[in-house]
């Protein structure tokens, strides 16, 4: 078995634009499960990048079922010098499973971007105005928005 560290560091989710529109844009069911998958990472004592299904040079790949994936970028251990928290940052919905190779390379490069802005962060204060700039979701803020049972 492997080892995976844990940590009490919090994660946070970033949801891009076109993630927004991706979700928005499946059904209630897919919605829903979707949801609950970012909510398991965002929850877990594991850093998001422990709990990736693949990686795809600087893509991280999340299997959401058997036919769905998440195009993201997981970056741990924010501020790099004293931690309190951890990042995921979903790029896009593949709700086909196809990896379109063009669509591949772009959120790599995207992914490469983010790490490069998110390296220059050294503070707490830093990094938690990112998050209100950004509107990065707590998994708390995840649950708020399932359908009410």
């Amino acid at each position: 078995m492997a080892y995976i560290p844990l940590s009490d560091d919090e994660t946070r989710v970033i949801l891009s634009e076109e993630s927004v529109s991706n979700l928005g844009s499946l059904g209630a069911d897919r919605q829903e499960q979707i949801l609950r998958k970012l909510i398991d990472i965002a929850d877990h004592e594991a850093p998001p990048s422990e709990l990736r299904y693949e990686q795809i040079s600087s893509l991280d790949i999340y299997a959401v079922g058997s036919d769905c994936r998440l195009y993201a970028k997981a970056v741990d251990s924010l501020p790099p010098d004293g931690a309190d928290y951890h990042l995921l940052f979903v790029f896009y919905i593949d709700e086909t499973h196809e990896y379109d190779n063009t669509l591949l390379h772009e959120y790599n490069e995207r992914a490469k971007r983010r790490v490069d802005e998110l390296s220059n962060l050294t503070t707490v204060e830093e990094v938690e105005t990112l998050f209100d700039r950004v509107n990065a979701l707590s998994a708390d803020d995840l649950c708020d928005l399932l359908p009410s049972e």
